[in-house]
């Protein structure tokens, strides 16, 4: 028997006045003479994983792989586009039968959307988990981690930007105050990487424009390398820069179509020295942060290039 899944926005609720329950019923009597078993999936009661840079995808309240179903009907994904997106890539990668695919040329608007776009395509990434914080309330009620997962770990909203809503967090002590919080996104639970420092660099029409070296001044009061909670920064010229972290980043430019504009965050690890892509900013900072003038010396540049090629 082959499994068809029908994915809706919650996996309860309803959709054209009708409640899901009854839509995925008419379904499963049509194909019924087909020896197909019909299967509905809520979006956002699935979990998103990157786990050594590749995408996988699970039912979050059965953990059952959605890598069994033989194809996938996206029915609605209004509530949930990044996950639509990822669910279609994951099956794609399993040579699933994809019945509509449209969502495939969805961009990216948050963190889940960038890791899924970068997602098995050799860059490497911190292992993340993406869920709604209802399951990861179940799991602390438990004291559980995700598989693999050990503290101290990062947790932060999928929509933050300019280092808010990102915590580092020691034990399920410090998780349990996080989770007092009723989140409208999903979260990501990613594995702390150790580290001094991290980069931005900045990718402007292909090209790395510039790169800038961030440190927090206070170890011990942050984890954070953002300059807009005080780190500083320093320009780092491309041309001395190793070449295979200028090629890391354009990979992620490229990855998540952001080659044109983009400020994409390396660190790097103290312990191992490797590096890993943490985002891919589709407004890098130019007119915020540190540096302001050399960074719109550089952007300004580009633009006027942009503007002669035009002529």
């Amino acid at each position: 028997m082959k499994t068809l899944g029908v994915a809706y926005g919650f996996r309860r609720g309803k959709w054209i006045k009708h409640s899901t329950d009854d839509l995925v019923a008419r379904l499963r009597l049509a194909f019924k003479s087909r020896d197909v078993e019909v299967v509905k999936i809520g979006l956002l009661d699935s979990r998103v994983e990157i786990r050594n840079n590749k995408l996988v995808l699970r039912d979050a309240k059965t953990k059952r792989s959605y890598k069994d179903l033989d194809a996938i009907y996206i029915a609605n994904w209004r509530l949930a586009p990044e996950i639509a997106l990822a669910l279609v890539k994951y099956l794609k990668s399993h040579n699933k039968a994809i019945i509509n695919d449209e969502i495939s040329n969805y961009p990216a608007l948050t963190k889940l959307g960038e890791m899924v776009l970068m997602s098995n395509k050799g860059i490497p990434m911190p292992d993340s988990f993406f869920v709604r914080d209802k399951y990861l309330r179940k799991m602390l009620k438990n004291r559980q981690l995700p598989l693999g997962f050990k503290f101290p770990i990062i947790v932060k909203s999928t929509a933050g930007t300019m280092g808010a809503n990102n915590w580092l967090v020691k034990d399920f002590e410090e998780f349990a105050e996080i989770l007092k919080v009723d989140f409208k996104v999903m979260l990501v639970v990613q594995e702390f990487i150790p580290n001094d420092y991290d980069y931005r660099i900045l990718v402007f029409g292909g090209a790395v424009r510039a790169i800038i070296k961030r440190s927090r001044l206070d170890k011990n009061l942050s984890h954070l390398n953002n300059t807009s909670v005080g780190a500083s920064g320093e320009m780092i010229d491309p041309k001395e820069f190793p070449i295979y972290l200028k090629q890391i980043a354009l990979d992620a430019a490229e990855a998540t179509k952001r080659s044109s504009l983009a400020g994409v965050d390396i660190i790097i690890n103290n312990k191992t020295n490797k590096a890993y892509v943490l985002e891919v900013n589709k407004s890098p900072q130019i007119e915020t942060g540190s540096n302001i003038d050399k960074k719109a010396k550089i952007f300004t540049d580009y633009v006027m290039e942009m503007i002669d090629h035009e002529k």
